[in-house]
Parts: structure tokens; C-alpha cells; sequence
């Protein structure tokens, strides 16, 4: 094979380096409960829980590209009021959110999603942070 020539070298050496950097932009490393976990920003994730008040579902879903960002809750008219007092719509506060850290509890305990994993969670509460990229980065 003939050796590269004087451009193509020149090419290489800056596609190269960017493409492992557009890589390592995309990652998402998330601390859970002091275990490391690798997502991709393209991921989202969600998180599972009965309220302990209501005894009702809630599921809140995220996205992993600004941090923890475009949150969504289902849940019934009944435990939305619980959370809001009936003063507002819970996911028009949620929307603009972004957060580095979430922490949620639950005396049942709850399920988390975070791209492809899932996890049962039985303690009562959970604490997932945005490791990489750095927080302030993020935005």
C-alpha cells in the first residue's frame, strides 16, 4: 500500500482527533447511587415510582442532551394536584428545566431507566449527577 500523501495526512491528522472529540461530546457518564453508568445525549431515561400519599403511578421521562432536560410527568389529575396544590400544570414547569443532579424518593421504591439499563431502586431515594461532560459545559 503506497504511503499517504502530504494532504491526506494533513486531513487525517485533524478528522481524526475531531471525530474522538464530536465522540466524546456525545457521551454522558451519570453517577447513580456511586455507580458510574456510560449513556449517549441522543438517550433519554425515566424514572418509575408509586406516590406514597395518592398510592398512585408516576412516571417522569428525560432527555440526556443538557444534562437532565425536556421532563415530562404522567401521572393522575389527583397526585399532579398533590404535587402543584392545584396552582398549575406540573409540565409546563417542567419544561424548561435542566438539571446536573436528580433526586427523587419513595418510601416503595422506584424504577430507573437511563438509556439502554434499568434499575430497581430500593432504597428510599435515588441520586443520579451528570459526570461528564462537566456540568458547566453542558449548557
Amino acid at each position: 500500500m503506497p504511503p499517504l500523501d502530504k494532504k491526506r495526512r494533513y486531513a487525517v491528522g485533524w478528522l481524526l482527533p475531531l471525530g474522538v472529540l464530536l465522540l466524546a461530546w456525545n457521551v454522558r457518564v451519570i453517577d447513580i447511587q456511586e455507580h458510574k453508568v456510560m449513556a449517549w445525549a441522543w438517550q433519554g431515561g425515566e424514572v418509575h415510582f408509586i406516590n406514597s400519599v395518592t398510592r398512585r403511578p408516576v412516571r417522569i421521562t428525560f432527555e440526556l442532551r443538557r444534562p437532565f432536560s425536556h421532563f415530562v410527568m404522567t401521572t393522575d389529575p389527583d397526585t399532579e394536584g398533590y404535587y402543584t396544590g392545584g396552582a398549575y400544570r406540573i409540565n409546563q414547569r417542567l419544561r424548561g428545566q435542566q438539571l446536573n443532579e436528580l433526586n427523587y424518593c419513595s418510601v416503595v421504591g422506584m424504577t430507573l431507566r437511563m438509556g439502554e439499563k434499568t434499575w430497581s431502586i430500593k432504597q428510599d431515594c435515588l441520586t443520579a449527577r451528570v459526570v461528564w461532560p462537566p456540568p458547566k459545559t453542558l449548557h
